[in-house]
């Protein structure tokens, strides 16, 4: 979904913006509207359930205390001088946020798991490992990504579908970055958000038929590759127990393919 052209640094994964002060604007606003909220306002229910778990384990309390303690004084501020996440109740607070927040475009990368913003320091310190290695606390993280899913399901996370620069999915920048989308996809441009009824309807959206016929399909010994991807590293004779190195995160062939 994000591509970064060749003036800007290149981020493995992408799963944030390549360019450090996008993320720094974007977690100034989220901090502004979790500053706004009313603090005595109820968090979501599986913002909830992550709560009531960090406070009623003593194992998962010890770690996300640790994960917050431990970030590195230097990294206290972000480069421009922001707050980062204080606590695991800021963080929770900032979590609540984004709980009803669709991507925006960006032209050096989606911030496309949040999740992954707020902890940006947090998750990469001794109690953050610790922390999420945890299976109650994966379940409990799981349980609040299942909870975001339906909000990008609903109508209201078509609002970024929109032709507003800079971060509007139609606008001039986002068009030039997926050129013949029109003609590519099911898709209406004469319609509000192309007529696309959500965030998700538009990150699955469906080829025109005939736009991408695949490849020898009575061929077995052609691989169809079945997403908009591209190759990453090539590693011969790798092991099923073998270091597989995918996004900067170490693998298991054995794991990896279940």
């Amino acid at each position: 979904m994000s591509i970064v052209n060749a003036r800007t640094p290149y981020c493995v994964g992408k799963w944030l913006p390549s360019d450090q002060e996008v993320l720094n604007k974007w977690l100034q606003k989220i901090h502004a509207k979790a500053e706004k909220a009313d603090s005595n306002a109820p968090l979501k229910p599986s913002v909830q359930n992550l709560k009531n778990l960090i406070e009623t384990d003593a194992t998962v309390y010890m770690v996300f205390t640790q994960m917050f303690d431990q970030v590195p004084r230097s990294k206290r501020l972000s480069p421009a001088n922001l707050p980062q996440v204080r606590d695991y109740h800021h963080m929770l607070r900032l979590f609540n946020v984004i709980m009803d927040e669709a991507p925006e475009y960006n032209d050096t990368g989606v911030v496309g798991f949040p999740f992954n913003a707020i902890l940006d320091w947090s998750m990469d310190t001794v109690g953050g490992w610790a922390g999420f290695l945890n299976e109650k606390v994966n379940k409990a993280l799981a349980d609040m990504l299942n909870e975001w899913a339906v909000f990008l399901k609903s109508p209201a996370s078509a609002a970024v579908l929109n032709q507003t620069p800079p971060s509007g999915w139609f606008c001039l920048d986002a068009l030039n970055h997926m050129p013949g989308f029109p003609e590519e996809f099911q898709c209406d441009p004469s319609k509000e958000h192309y007529g696309f009824t959500s965030w998700d309807n538009f990150f699955t959206r469906q080829f025109v038929e005939g736009a991408r016929p695949v490849a020898d399909p009575k061929n077995d010994a052609v691989v169809v590759n079945a997403c908009e991807s591209a190759p990453y590293r090539l590693v011969f004779g790798a092991q099923l127990r073998d270091k597989f190195w995918i996004k900067a995160q170490p693998y298991g062939l054995y794991f990896m393919m279940n």
